[in-house]
């Protein structure tokens, strides 16, 4: 009976850790999307503790609702708990999921303000704007 809680409880820290680790990779992803950012050393330092920040940020909204619903568990009998903990750990990467689109669309919304904030500034003709916007948004 031992052996069974170890083993559920390192899936559990393994699977946490491994959710924080997506994060972690999607949040550098849409770091390094930015078109207009400069990276040197001091830069780069700030991108990586952004990153990290909005990784932060992303777990932990994700992880409000099933701590709540983990938590409750725990006032369960013990023959209920493990389905406590499955729904917190099947909803920890769905809300995650869902606040990453929400991270990712805000960031793109962002960033073409950004965009067209720095063309507004510059002595591009309307072509060579409509041309630099298309740039950056394939990629």
């Amino acid at each position: 009976m031992v052996a069974t809680v170890a083993e559920s409880v390192d899936l559990w820290v393994i699977l946490v850790v491994a959710y924080f680790a997506a994060a972690c990779a999607f949040t550098f992803f849409i770091e390094l999307r930015d078109p207009l950012a400069t990276f040197n050393s001091m830069t780069a330092s700030v991108a990586i503790g952004r990153a990290l920040g909005l990784a932060l940020g992303l777990f932990g909204t994700a992880a409000i609702i099933p701590a709540i619903i983990w938590s409750i568990g725990r006032f369960r009998p013990k023959d209920a708990r493990p389905n406590y903990n499955r729904a917190a750990l099947t909803l920890l990467p769905v809300f995650g999921v869902i606040f990453a689109y929400a991270l990712e669309r805000g960031d793109r919304f962002g960033r073409e303000e950004k965009i067209t904030a720095e063309l507004g500034h510059s002595a591009f003709s309307p072509a060579e704007q409509a041309e630099f916007i298309s740039s950056v948004k394939s990629g």
